[in-house]
């Protein structure tokens, strides 16, 4: 019996002392090995026998303190200098560009180097200066995989953030109603509709003050939103869209030999408290299959063929916060209600109600917003005449008429995408980007409408195309 208990023992002791030996050699193999550095929670790791390693950051900003924080051995490392203090050094405020190293060093070896600014970034110019205040946000709209980032810029044309991301959209600055500073952007999710290039299904991201990712909203559990629009009111309410495949039978004989046809419909919800208070669907309104003018063959094997109304922006009207939606391909605004999703009106195009004129219809229009004098602002392409223009119009919906209407030539055709901002009421000027033109050597600029006078102008060196852009 002592025997068996000695034996109990012994065997005891030795599996402790393997557990013991693995623990040792762990830490030998790993953390004696390997630094690990988290900088603004982007984790870096490292080999203690790394020497001139180049980094490239994923993400940066200029408006906070860089804080770099170290989960093993500190000793002898220095990170521009600094020693670490309880596993933690904070650089400050750190300029990016590219003359602006993090160096870190270990017995006065250079390691690694890390890069404020990614040697991927892509190279821009920014000529002239604003006057005007509020910062850029900008998206990269094409390049490389790797080199699609969200960015932020001075009134100065200096980057101030970025970050690497998937294709993304619409990146801006929201303040909500209850005051909450929000960052938000649509980040593609590389699941594509084949055959439909005319969007990417996207998650809508949504970061805090400080640029910390805080939620990813999907249009359903089942569905992704999609590239183009949404309208952010506050972390429990929302507006957000997407296409959808639906096979439908009520599309009018003369436009179709089929009995069911399936299309690329247009959605559009409101969320409140994680709840979808309405949805909006396009094949709900059987008049909008004869109002299309693009992509609506219908006897067409292709679902991008059949993309028949495609939804690009959505904004609120100030006066009574009901939901203006723009969609491309019937060259019309539809207004929503905002408690019901229900039609209310349709402005523009072959079902326009407001008896617009020949010169005052708009075609393949983009961006939608409200000036603070009440003015409708619309990007028009411009494609049945080849010449793309920024409209205000006011209009009077008891008697369906338009009481303002006024035009201003960009002096170029954009045939896809675009936005206009009016960010100087006073001045009338506007920021504008030029979306898909192949006239201009710039993609937008800050223009006075009145005068013509360019004082800004932006473009990549290399990329040729930009989808939006907002100064706020």
């Amino acid at each position: 019996m002592k025997k068996e208990i000695k034996k109990t023992i012994y065997g005891i002791i030795a599996l402790l002392i393997i557990i013991l030996l693995c623990i040792i050699i762990k830490y030998i193999l790993f953390y004696n090995n390997e630094i690990i550095l988290e900088i603004n929670s982007e984790k870096i790791i490292l080999s203690k026998n790394s020497k001139n390693t180049v980094i490239d950051l994923k993400t940066l900003n200029s408006e906070y303190d860089t804080i770099i924080t170290c989960n093993n051995d500190t000793t002898n490392i220095k990170i521009n200098g600094k020693d670490f203090e309880h596993g933690k050094i904070n650089l400050g405020t750190l300029d990016i560009s590219k003359d602006n190293k993090i160096v870190i060093t270990r017995n006065e070896e250079i390691l690694a180097t890390i890069n404020t600014l990614p040697n991927k970034f892509p190279e821009y110019t920014f000529e002239g200066k604003s006057d005007i205040e509020g910062d850029y946000y900008i998206t990269t709209y094409a390049g490389d995989d790797d080199k699609h980032y969200i960015m932020k810029l001075n009134n100065d044309g200096k980057l101030i953030y970025y970050k690497n991301v998937l294709l993304s959209f619409d990146f801006k600055k929201i303040i909500t109603e209850d005051g909450k500073v929000r960052y938000t952007y649509l980040e593609s999710s590389k699941e594509q509709l084949e055959d439909a290039n005319s969007f990417f299904y996207c998650y809508l991201v949504v970061m805090d003050e400080k640029y910390n990712v805080i939620n990813k909203i999907s249009y359903d559990e089942e569905t992704l939103a999609e590239s183009h629009t949404y309208y952010y009111i506050n972390d429990n309410e929302y507006i957000i869209s997407t296409y959808e495949r639906e096979k439908v039978n009520n599309i009018p004989e003369e436009l179709t030999n089929k009995e069911e046809v399936e299309v690329l419909a247009s959605k559009i919800k409101l969320v409140k408290n994680n709840e979808t208070i309405w949805e909006f669907k396009t094949t709900d309104y059987e008049e909008l299959y004869e109002y299309s003018t693009e992509t609506n063959n219908f006897n067409s094997e292709v679902i991008g063929d059949k993309d028949y109304t495609h939804l690009n922006s959505i904004t609120i009207d100030p006066k009574d916060g009901n939901i203006l939606a723009s969609f491309r391909n019937i060259d019309s605004i539809l207004k929503l209600d905002i408690n019901t999703g229900k039609l209310i009106w349709i402005l523009g195009g072959k079902g326009d109600e407001f008896s617009l004129t020949e010169e005052q219809l708009f075609s393949k229009q983009h961006s939608l917003s409200f000036d603070k004098e009440g003015n409708l602002v619309i990007f028009d392409n411009g494609n049945d005449n080849e010449k793309t223009r920024i409209i205000k119009l006011k209009y009077n919906e008891t008697k369906k008429t338009i009481e303002e209407f006024k035009e201003y030539s960009t002096g170029s055709f954009s045939p896809y995408m675009g936005s206009v901002q009016i960010i100087d009421e006073e001045k009338n000027i506007a920021l504008i980007c030029h979306g898909a033109n192949n006239y201009l050597d710039y993609l937008f600029e800050e223009r006075n409408l009145n005068t013509n006078e360019t004082t800004v102008k932006f473009s990549f060196i290399g990329l040729k195309y930009l989808y939006k852009v907002n100064k706020i």
